[in-house]
């Protein structure tokens, strides 16, 4: 098992910001979502998948996803030389 020990530059608790270390993990998780994303046999099910986990993070913070969401292309990425 890890010893994991918080440090004070790690954590304020009179401060909401990210320390160091949680930047660096949201980072790592973010890469190997996409690493899914790119090796899933049917990519668009893991993409779905993802924002099912993600809206249901927001939903616990109270965030609407709908107010985060991007206008609708009129043009799929994929479809752009």
């Amino acid at each position: 098992m890890m010893n994991v020990q918080a440090s004070q530059s790690d954590y304020n608790e009179n401060s909401e910001e990210l320390s160091d270390a949680d930047r660096t993990a949201r980072l790592i998780d973010e890469y190997v979502n996409l690493q899914r994303i790119r090796d899933a046999a049917d990519p668009n099910e893991e993409i779905a998948l993802q924002l099912r986990v993600v809206k249901a993070k927001l939903d616990l913070f109270k965030v609407n996803p709908k107010s985060i969401e991007m206008i609708e292309r009129a043009v799929s990425p994929r479809e752009k030389v």
